[in-house]
């Protein structure tokens, strides 16, 4: 199969064929550095990713009977309770309460954005006042 390392192997090879050895070096070591780099974009990408599906919340309490139950499990149009400091779980509006929420790690503003009744959430955001039903 011919990949990338077939080519530069070719590309050596026909330097040093010719007798232009510093050009042969330059591939190599050109190379060599475009790896690394590679590697080291995909080991940070893959650690962001990571870092954020971490945020991700694995629980939610149900409003209703305060149970908690994997957020997977949780039905379209049931109302969950959010507590100050928790994350929101799901998508949804509030139905009761009013608080601020951290958004940074979604839109990576510094800024809380406020939040009272009939405003729809975005979920992984960060509850940081008064509780959320």
């Amino acid at each position: 199969m011919l990949d990338i390392n077939t080519l530069m192997s070719l590309a050596v090879i026909g330097a040093i064929a010719i007798g232009d050895y510093e050009e042969g070096a330059a591939v190599v070591v050109l190379f060599a550095l475009s790896d690394w780099l590679e590697t080291k974009a995909t080991a940070k990408a893959r650690n962001a990713i990571e870092a954020i599906i971490s945020l991700r919340p694995e629980v939610a309490v149900l409003a209703d009977s305060g149970e908690t139950v994997e957020v997977e499990k949780v039905a379209v149009g049931t109302r969950v309770a959010v507590k100050s400091g928790d994350k929101v779980p799901i998508d949804g509006v509030v139905d009761d309460g009013e608080t601020a929420l951290d958004e940074s790690n979604l839109t990576g503003e510094s800024r809380l954005l406020r939040s009272a009744m009939e405003r729809t959430k975005i979920k992984c955001m960060l509850s940081l006042r008064e509780p959320l039903c």
